[in-house]
């Protein structure tokens, strides 16, 4: 299924990250940036105020002020509190550069994430990534990557 107006808050604390994840997903969706856990989860919780949620989330693990998997952990308490359907909840895919498989089983099943993406990511993943949450159609070929944290 592809949803019209299709909402995605990307959460990086790396500037050319974000200016990546905001290119390679500008033409599928509606985009806002966090730079770091805290600001992700304060727009997380605003844009549910407004009833505007974000229907993904592309989250950085290793950020200041809130890491990645404790900012996922806070977003999923949001959407219990609120009731929000498992099948509403927003897809949440976390990035790193680190391949690490604790990193992994955390994020995917104590934190709630549904895809883990290890850096550098090609755009074209990005983009599979939401056809696998069912927000969009692929495949796709684009051959851009999220550049590792430096």
């Amino acid at each position: 299924m592809v949803r019209d107006s299709l909402r995605v808050l990307v959460a990086d604390d790396s500037s050319s990250a974000l200016r990546f994840l905001e290119e390679a997903l500008g033409g599928v969706a509606e985009v806002a940036e966090a730079v770091n856990g805290l600001e992700a989860v304060r727009c997380f919780a605003a844009a549910m105020e407004l009833g505007r949620t974000f229907d993904a989330v592309f989250m950085d693990i290793m950020m200041p002020e809130v890491d990645g998997l404790t900012a996922v952990k806070k977003i999923r308490r949001m959407e219990s509190a609120a009731e929000v359907p498992p099948e509403r909840r927003a897809g949440i895919v976390m990035l790193s550069s680190l391949s690490d498989a604790r990193h992994m089983m955390e994020a995917q099943y104590e934190c709630g994430a549904d895809l883990y993406l290890t850096k550098p990511v090609e755009r074209a993943t990005l983009l599979e990534a939401l056809a696998n949450l069912g927000l969009t159609v692929g495949p796709f070929m684009e051959n851009d990557r999220v550049p590792p944290k430096s």
